[in-house]
């Protein structure tokens, strides 16, 4: 299932949003999701993901373990 990144982008792509649009959705730096997508942010905040989380609909737990 892949690394946190993975399950963003996933996550990310099938709710239709571009990395700027979760940014603003979950209320973050534009860029900041594309840099957790391109592995140039490697260990984001709990507080960063449990925003994108509730802005993907999606666990902070499946986010982190790939698992539901």
């Amino acid at each position: 299932m892949g690394d946190l990144a993975d399950r963003v982008r996933m996550a990310r792509t099938r709710s239709g949003l571009s990395t700027d649009d979760l940014d603003r959705k979950a209320g973050l730096a534009i860029g900041h999701t594309y840099k957790i997508e391109t592995g140039k942010r490697l260990r984001p905040s709990i507080e960063t993901v449990a925003a994108i989380a509730a802005a993907l609909g999606v666990s902070i737990d499946w986010l982190i373990t790939g698992i539901k």
